[in-house]
């Protein structure tokens, strides 16, 4: 994995990020402020003004599916966010909201045994929260082979191996819980083994996790391929660089030269072959003059055109043409992952010697930032999102999936810390900001992050250490923020009037402890838009109010 890790305590930056749409707090409203943004939690109101200036405001939601609009009273009705529109007697459009709903309340909760033996009988129980949502789900077996499950979560053990237990609400598809069963024989006392109840103990015939283990990683190796990078010496491609990567779409090449989505109604006979296109690793593609895609399962490579990159986080997406039909990947929601859940990582460690090694580990943590030097100028400029684990991935590993339990592609497999002192930290990039990414990319275009133009220091990196305390100065009692060391001239912090020496506490009322919560809140402003973002610093002691106009 060609990439060098550096973990240092003071972080340096320049802050960016591309994202959705940004929103002024009001001024009397009641919002409940989250961890790093304001939102409203499930049947929560906010009171929007009546006035504004002495103007009546009438409001409409762009998306009445997220929220209710009684008058001024806005309700929570499901997660997500939406625009809320203020408009006067006129139909002019007076003031804009954003509220995000926040679904943290609720949730589904499976109960049941963590494990049945062939031939039993239990029943799983779902609990939707809060308690006054509907209560019915649908219930599924990974595997009906081994576990059968009904309508009424009534399940029967089949045969030896480890299943996934899925509730789903049928009121809110949003909601969904998923529980982990093994399915074992039983042993008797005397050494025998039987499917009757007895005071025996639960053994794993290690066999029967072949079951659930050996189809997924096979399934995962039909969308998984080998990308290969080739630079120019000498007039000859000679391979540089060989990396993994994910088939996550599939296109019909008509024999007409026009190419289409895959439906039912396509004549096959009309086909002349398949567009695909492959997401992996910015790192794997970068500087190269050349790219195929290799099959090492059937030793078939084939011409690839790289389409764009990233150039923050560690993404590229490629297309190539084949007549041979490959599976496509299908992607979990990264949002939902949480620590300790199964994950398997594959990929080609070491090129194709070791061509699609399957490893399994547990999700570490489903939420990491890790500073990167993103533009080699010596400078760490952003802070990447990844998901922890500890499935061994190497060099070469670089762009294939990490997949759950269910064969769905949970993240993408980029870095591992390598140290004499570190074992087994991997990280992927989640696969929603990987499937975000790849909208932009897949048409050539590269997201535009807006910039705060500052360089600056955490507070929690200085206050513990004499020598920064005494180059940057922290008053006694501030335990968090962001130490401004530089303005850049003619930036979006310099127009606004943040000045060296300032503490950044907050920004849209988010207290900032960490440079990543900073880079958030940043994520959600469209660079352009001439929106106006609310800054808290801290001026000789005094808080001041300025305001960044993005």
């Amino acid at each position: 994995m060609k990439r060098k890790l550096i973990l240092i305590f003071i972080i340096v930056f320049s802050l960016a990020l591309f994202g959705c749409s940004f929103y002024q707090k009001p001024d009397d409203t009641k919002i409940i402020v989250s961890s790093d943004y304001y939102t409203l939690n499930y049947d929560e109101q906010v009171h929007l003004p009546i006035l504004i200036d002495d103007i009546a405001l009438r409001y409409e939601a762009e998306d009445n599916k997220v929220v209710k609009i009684e008058g001024n009273v806005v309700t929570g009705i499901k997660k997500g966010s939406t625009i809320i529109y203020g408009y006067n007697e006129k139909n002019e459009l007076i003031k804009e909201y954003v509220i995000k709903v926040n679904d943290n309340l609720t949730s589904i909760t499976i109960d049941g045994p963590s494990y049945l033996t062939i031939g039993s009988e239990a029943t799983f129980t779902a609990t939707t929260q809060p308690l006054d949502l509907n209560q019915e789900v649908y219930w599924e077996s990974s595997d009906p082979d081994i576990l059968s499950i009904n309508d009424y979560g009534i399940a029967m053990g089949k045969a030896e191996g480890l299943v996934t237990v899925t509730a789903l609400s049928k009121n809110y598809s949003d909601y969904i819980a998923t529980y982990l069963v093994l399915v074992t024989k039983k042993t008797s006392t005397d050494g025998g083994i039987n499917n009757e109840e007895t005071k025996g103990e639960i053994t794993i015939d290690t066999s029967s996790l072949n079951t659930l283990f050996s189809p997924l990683i096979d399934n995962t190796i039909s969308f998984t391929v080998g990308v290969n990078n080739y630079k120019k010496v000498l007039g000859q491609d000679v391979l540089s660089a060989i990396g993994t990567g994910i088939i996550y779409k599939r296109q019909v090449v008509l024999k007409t030269g026009l190419i289409v989505e895959e439906d039912e109604n396509i004549d096959f006979e009309n086909v002349k072959s398949y567009k695909y296109y492959v997401v992996t690793n910015k790192h794997i593609v970068v500087d190269g003059d050349s790219f195929t895609i290799y099959n090492s399962e059937i030793n078939y490579e084939v011409k690839a055109n790289l389409i764009q990159y990233d150039s923050k986080i560690d993404l590229a997406v490629l297309s190539f043409e084949s007549g041979v039909y490959f599976n496509t990947a299908k992607w979990a929601d990264s949002s939902s992952l949480k620590r300790g859940e199964f994950c398997i990582a594959v990929g080609h460690p070491f090129g194709y010697e070791y061509n699609n090694s399957a490893t399994i580990g547990i999700i570490s943590h489903h939420e990491r930032y890790i500073t990167d030097d993103t533009d080699g100028d010596g400078q760490s400029d952003w802070d990447a999102q990844y998901i922890q684990h500890d499935a061994a991935i190497n060099e070469g590993n670089s762009g294939g999936p990490l997949i759950n339990l269910k064969g769905e592609v949970i993240g993408v497999n980029t870095l591992k810390l390598s140290s004499e002192l570190v074992e087994n930290m991997g990280f992927s990039i989640p696969s929603n900001t990987a499937l975000e990414l790849i909208n932009f990319l897949e048409e050539g275009k590269v997201p535009q992050r807006p910039l705060l133009g500052i360089e600056a220091i955490e507070v929690k990196t200085i206050i513990v250490s004499e020598s920064l305390l005494y180059d940057y100065p922290v008053p006694e009692g501030i335990t968090y923020g962001i130490y401004v060391v530089t303005v850049s001239s003619g930036g979006v912090a310099s127009a606004a009037g943040m000045r060296p020496g300032d503490i950044l506490l907050s920004i849209n009322g988010v207290e900032l402890f960490y440079t990543y919560m900073l880079r958030a809140e940043l994520g959600k402003i469209i660079i352009g838009s001439g929106e106006t973002v609310e800054l808290v610093v801290l001026r000789n002691n005094e808080r001041v109010t300025l305001n960044a106009r993005f």
